[in-house]
């Protein structure tokens, strides 16, 4: 009988981490910074109605929200499969606005973080099931902030020494 109730205090123990583990897992995927991922052309249309083909490339068929990037904002997407596989949004002007918007992507990001390799002008994060590539530039008296999401996250393929390896050097 006694041997019974341990049993029973184990396997209450052991379902009690369980769901422990699970709600941990489920709220960390909620805290972590949204995107357009994953999205087809036509979920894509619903937020960016002007979007537009441009021209195939490597990474796959990438698409504009048909906005210029010479008024200042901008978003690129790459697309594979008819499935956002890279979303860049791009910040472009002469004042001091793109590195006001760079500072503050920084500040809110590295909250949600999971790996990151951080670096002057270059920042690389990587979360669940995306990366996170974070960047501020000037040259030719512009200057531009760089917000790069990537399909690939710690939960489907890229481990911590890999990322690591990748970016680390590159800040």
């Amino acid at each position: 009988m006694e041997q019974r109730k341990l049993s029973l205090l184990w396997y209450r123990f052991i379902l009690t981490m369980a769901l422990g583990c699970i709600t941990m897992l489920c709220s960390a995927r909620g805290n972590e910074p949204g995107n357009n991922l994953g999205k087809t052309i036509s979920e894509l249309r619903q937020v960016f109605p002007n979007a537009r083909y441009l021209r195939t490339e490597v990474n796959g068929d990438l698409y504009t929200d048909g906005e210029d990037p010479s008024e200042g904002l901008s978003c690129f997407f790459y697309l594979k499969n008819n499935r956002v596989i890279e979303e860049c949004m791009i910040i472009q002007s002469n004042d001091g606005f793109p590195k006001m918007v760079y500072d503050a992507w920084i500040n809110t990001f590295s909250k949600y973080m999971r790996v990151a390799a951080f670096g002057i002008g270059a920042n690389h994060m990587c979360f669940s099931t995306f990366s996170m590539h974070i960047m501020f530039f000037a040259e030719h008296g512009k200057n531009t902030a760089l917000l790069v999401y990537q399909a690939g996250g710690v939960n489907n393929g890229i481990t911590y020494n890999d990322f690591m390896n990748k970016w680390s050097k590159k800040v």
